[in-house]
């Protein structure tokens, strides 16, 4: 924990801001922390910058609200094929660490029917782990999080609303242009979507539709990957080429 975020919900009447349970713990046992002492803070899609420690009691640990700008909205949203759920749970922190605008999950032919009702969509472990991973990352930008579960369903209602001017790109397996010029060719484009597919990859008939909408095919090189390692790989590689801290 890099950062401790908070909610509108925990600021006090008198300004202050009270953290309780994990948050209040790691402050007082991991940082050791103590009244007077300083730490880096933030509000979920607010500021973020240095708080001070009013008090230590029994209801949790009192801070000052941060003095900063919120950082910036990240450059590059996400299009991700339901993976199996054990996978998309794990993915939830590092997708909020690694950065991105929005994440859009979407059902395709290859995806089991069933992922869909599994807990690793339930709205309070999503917000729960996207926190952890924008603690872990020194940001408050909370990714807006939309499911789509049939791919007509994304098609119909996603893809038509992409902004015009991003670029667009899909992970597939197969010949492709590699994901670094992919990003050279971005032409200064401040904004990117990625889509990723199942490990068995996109349909023939969800390729053309991507394509019709503009996406190019990229690839990360040979090696067949697992989902997980495939999606960080793409948003981290599109980050950087787009120029994004």
């Amino acid at each position: 924990m890099n950062c401790v975020l908070f909610s509108e919900t925990d600021i006090q009447p008198d300004g202050s801001v009270l953290l309780r349970d994990e948050a209040a713990r790691h402050i007082v046992r991991v940082l050791k922390k103590q009244p007077g002492d300083t730490l880096c803070a933030g509000r979920v899609d607010g500021p973020l910058g240095i708080a001070s420690i009013l008090a230590v009691d029994p209801d949790g640990v009192r801070i000052t609200q941060p003095v900063g700008e919120p950082p910036p909205l990240p450059p590059v949203d996400l299009i991700l094929a339901m993976p199996r759920p054990k996978v998309m749970k794990r993915l939830w922190a590092p997708l909020a660490s690694v950065g991105v605008g929005s994440i859009s999950i979407i059902g395709a032919e290859r995806v089991e029917r069933c992922y869909f009702d599994s807990h690793a969509l339930q709205p309070e472990l999503i917000r729960t782990r996207l926190i952890k991973g924008l603690e872990q990352a020194r940001d408050t930008r909370l990714p807006s999080v939309r499911v789509f579960k049939t791919f007509q369903q994304a098609a119909e209602q996603e893809l038509p609303a992409i902004a015009p001017h991003a670029a667009r790109f899909i992970a597939h397996p197969g010949p492709a242009t590699a994901i670094t010029e992919a990003c050279a060719r971005l032409g200064g484009r401040n904004r990117a979507v990625v889509a990723v597919g199942p490990e068995g990859g996109w349909s023939s008939p969800e390729m053309a539709t991507f394509a019709d909408h503009g996406f190019i095919p990229i690839s990360l090189g040979p090696r067949a990957l697992r989902t997980d390692v495939a999606v960080i790989g793409l948003l981290t590689l599109l980050r950087m080429g787009i120029g994004s801290p």
